[in-house]
């Protein structure tokens, strides 16, 4: 088992990110990363229009559950969801984040 992934919990932290990192977008996902010296980070941005709270954090615990067993390089990634997800199952929103991961060949 993996340990977990950092979090990114600053505001500055998620603003850096936001100014400085690349972006990738896949099915209303969109993933914005940069390097880090550490360990890998993770942060959400998730609006109230992608659904209800349940719905939100339905999607936080799929990604953060299916990034935590793979091997990342050391980046932090901000994940902002563009698209209501509730119609979305955890397998779509898991093949969805392992296609934005491919694009930029942190797996394979």
């Amino acid at each position: 088992m993996r340990p977990r992934l950092g979090r990114i919990t600053h505001p500055s932290d998620f603003s850096d990110i936001l100014k400085q990192g690349e972006r990738s977008s896949r099915q209303g996902i969109v993933l914005i990363s940069r390097p880090n010296s550490g360990f890998a980070r993770l942060g959400f941005a998730v609006g109230r229009a992608a659904g209800n709270a349940v719905q939100r954090n339905r999607f936080r615990r799929v990604i953060r559950e299916f990034l935590r067993h793979q091997s990342l390089p050391n980046i932090d990634m901000v994940i902002m969801v563009r698209a209501p997800i509730s119609k979305s199952g955890n397998a779509e929103l898991r093949d969805a984040m392992r296609a934005l991961l491919q694009k930029r060949g942190w797996i394979e």
